[in-house]
């Protein structure tokens, strides 16, 4: 099971268990990714409001860096004060991503171990545990990427944003077509897996920001 077996195997009793119910491996592993956003839902909700808080804090944050901006050691001390006064950490919006990692390798590693998987058919695809022959996976799963990236970007007011916040989002829209290079080639149950997560996300998002207003 690797170096994550703790994720895997349950990942992969959950997956037949559901299979035992639905009868299909791939609605099991939509199903599985469901129930593991919804057990992640507030860790998703804390990134939410911590991405919400960075926005409004960056004038605050503009103001202290050109105020110390001859003050390495000062500026930092009084960055972290705004950070505490704000109750956030600029950590705090990648927690639902870095879990998501380890539950990533582990269900590739479920996939790959899984003898009934192996020639296992859903829709078009007929072996999850191998590439998808059509690429429609990975390009669903690149699109739904990009429309969570804008969703989460969208409103936001660029005018008062550090050099650093401004150029984050020119990196960050290249890497729903690097995620469509890599996953092209992946087993289509993980491929499935991802492209159910981030609909699920841009569902969230979208429930998320009316919430907010």
């Amino acid at each position: 099971y690797g170096w994550f077996w703790f994720f895997a195997q349950p990942m992969l009793w959950m997956i037949n268990w559901l299979y035992g119910l639905v009868g299909n491996y791939g609605i099991a592993i939509i199903l599985m990714t469901i129930i593991l956003r919804i057990l992640i839902w507030p860790l998703t909700r804390k990134s939410f409001v911590s991405t919400m808080k960075m926005q409004q804090m960056q004038p605050e944050l503009q103001r202290v860096q050109k105020l110390y901006a001859n003050d390495k050691a000062r500026l930092q001390v009084e960055m972290m004060r705004v950070y505490q006064t704000h109750r956030t950490s600029p950590m705090a919006g990648c927690l639902p991503m870095l879990i998501q990692i380890p539950i990533f390798f582990a269900l590739y590693k479920a996939l790959l171990i899984s003898v009934p998987m192996r020639s296992a058919k859903f829709l078009w695809i007929s072996d999850l545990a191998t590439m998808d022959p059509y690429f429609i996976l990975p390009i669903l799963m690149g699109a739904t990427m990009w429309l969570q990236q804008y969703l989460q970007s969208a409103g936001t007011d660029k005018s008062n944003q550090n050099e650093f916040a401004a150029q984050t989002p020119q990196v960050m829209k290249w890497m729903p077509i690097l995620f469509t290079i890599m996953f092209a080639w992946m087993p289509a149950g993980l491929v499935l897996y991802w492209t159910v997560s981030n609909i699920f996300g841009i569902g969230e998002m979208m429930w998320l920001k009316r919430k907010s207003k």
